[in-house]
């Protein structure tokens, strides 16, 4: 009886992300570990990484995501912030033009983002509130420069 679930959570991830893949087998496997939740907490490290590469929550609950900067070094030097995207925003084109943005902690076109907590250094957390009203896989990286490429995961919304 097992095999059904796993089976609607295959077909639900293969009909949020189209059939180009933007699931791996890997992503699709750790899906099936998280629960969804309405309090994340997110940890993020010197060593560019964040704690969890997927995370997952509902679809019209309000979400409340802390991000923790487990590190030493401070924000000028190594410092980390949480953007969830929009869909269908190219990630790649968006981080390079966020780290312009030094002033606004990396943070450019709003337009593109869902939400974003504010640049944190070692030690320092910063909290925030969201909703999504529609399921499906939104990404979510870090903007300082040099990380969005190690530094980013996906949020299932189902």
């Amino acid at each position: 009886m097992k095999k059904i679930p796993e089976l609607l959570l295959i077909g639900f991830l293969m009909f949020c992300c189209g059939s180009d893949g933007n699931m791996t087998k890997s992503d699709i496997d750790a899906a099936r570990t998280v629960e969804a939740e309405s309090k994340i907490s997110l940890n993020s490290y010197d060593s560019m990484q964040f704690s969890q590469k997927i995370l997952k929550a509902k679809a019209n609950q309000e979400i409340t995501l802390t991000l923790y900067h487990k590190g030493m070094m401070n924000k000028q030097i190594m410092g980390h912030n949480f953007v969830l995207l929009k869909k269908n925003v190219d990630v790649e084109s968006f981080a390079r033009k966020a780290m312009l943005a030094k002033d606004n902690d990396f943070i450019t076109d709003e337009s593109d983002v869902i939400a974003y907590t504010r640049l944190i250094g070692g030690g320092e957390s910063d909290t925030i509130v969201f909703t999504i009203e529609k399921p499906g896989v939104y990404i979510y990286l870090c903007t300082f420069p040099g990380h969005s490429q190690l530094m980013r995961g996906k949020l299932l919304i189902e």
